[in-house]
C-alpha cells in the first residue's frame, strides 16, 4: 500500500496523532531527570510505539520497532542523567561558532532568511491563538523543533475536537493548517537536521528519535494530503522560496476551544 493509499484507508485518530506529536518533542526539550528516566527504563519508547502502533499509516514494523528500541538501549547503556545532559547541551546548546546540530529551523534552511522564518512561524502561531511561551524555563524561539512539534500536537488536537461536533469548516481549516505546516517547515528542514545528528553525534538516542520523527512527518503529510485530496482541495503551489515565503494573514479571531498541553508555545 503506498502513502496515498494509507491516507484514503481511514481517518487516522487525530487524538492518537496529538499524543504522538506530543511524545516527539519530548527529547528535544531541555532534558530533565523525569524523561531521562523514562527514557533510560523503556517507558517512553513504549509510549510511543503504542502510539504509533494505533496509526496505520505510521506504524513501525516489527523490525522497525525493534532497530529502534535496540538502539536506544546502546546509546543509553551506562549512561547518567548527567551525560545525557552534557550530550544535549554539547550538541545542541554549546559550540563555537555554533553548537554542532542548532535544534532551529533557521540554521537549515539555506536562502532564507532567519528572521522571515520566525515571523513566518509567529503569524502561524499568531492565527491559531498561540504565543510563545514566556514562562522562565521555556523561552524559545519560534523555531525550535520543540515548538514546531508542539504546534502540531496542538493541530491535531483541534482537529479532533472539529471532527468531534462534525465541524466541516473548522475541519478543512485545520487539515490544512498541518498540510501547509509540515511541507513549508518541519518536512523542509528535519532532513539536513537528522544528517547533521548522524555526523556529530551517530547513534545517540537523539538521532535515532529525530529520524523516527522524520520518517512520522513524512507519512503524515501524505495522510493529510490524502484528506485534502478527498475534500476536493488541490496541491498548493510551488514550495515557497526566499522571495515568496508568505506570511499567514494575522487574525486574533482564534478558533476556541480548549488547548492542549504545551510547554513552549501557550494560548
Amino acid at each position: 500500500m503506498d502513502m496515498s493509499e494509507h491516507a484514503k484507508a481511514a481517518v487516522a485518530d487525530p487524538d492518537t496523532r496529538s499524543r504522538a506529536y506530543r511524545l516527539l518533542a519530548e527529547p528535544f526539550r531541555y532534558p530533565t531527570v523525569a524523561f531521562f528516566e523514562r527514557l533510560r527504563d523503556g517507558a517512553y519508547a513504549a509510549e510511543l510505539r503504542e502510539a504509533l502502533a494505533e496509526l496505520a499509516h505510521a506504524r513501525l514494523s516489527e523490525a522497525e520497532w525493534q532497530a529502534l528500541a535496540d538502539g536506544l538501549s546502546r546509546a543509553l547503556a551506562g549512561c547518567a542523567f548527567e551525560d545525557y545532559e552534557s550530550l544535549y547541551i554539547t550538541t545542541f546548546d554549546a559550540g563555537a561558532p555554533q553548537p554542532p546540530c542548532p535544534p532551529y529551523e533557521g540554521s537549515y534552511r539555506d536562502g532564507v532568511p532567519k528572521a522571515k522564518i520566525l515571523l513566518h512561524l509567529a503569524g502561524f502561531y499568531k492565527h491559531f491563538g498561540l504565543r510563545m511561551s514566556t514562562e522562565e524555563g521555556k523561552r524559545e524561539l519560534p523555531d525550535h523543533i520543540a515548538a514546531e512539534l508542539e504546534f502540531m500536537h496542538f493541530l491535531a488536537f483541534k482537529e479532533a475536537q472539529a471532527r468531534e461536533v462534525d465541524d466541516g469548516a473548522l475541519l478543512q481549516g485545520y487539515v490544512l493548517a498541518q498540510r501547509d505546516f509540515l511541507s513549508r517547515h518541519l518536512c523542509r528542514w528535519m532532513p539536513r537536521f537528522v544528517q547533521a545528528l548522524k555526523a556529530a553525534r551517530p547513534a545517540s538516542a537523539f538521532a535515532l528519535l529525530a529520524e523516527a520523527a522524520h520518517d512520522f512527518f513524512q507519512k503524515d503529510l501524505a495522510l493529510v494530503q490524502g484528506y485534502l485530496k478527498d475534500m476536493g482541495i488541490a496541491e498548493p503551489p510551488a514550495p515557497p522560496t526566499r522571495e515568496t515565503i508568505p506570511i499567514v494573514a494575522q487574525d486574533d479571531t482564534a478558533p476556541p476551544g480548549a488547548e492542549p498541553d504545551a510547554g513552549h508555545v501557550d494560548r
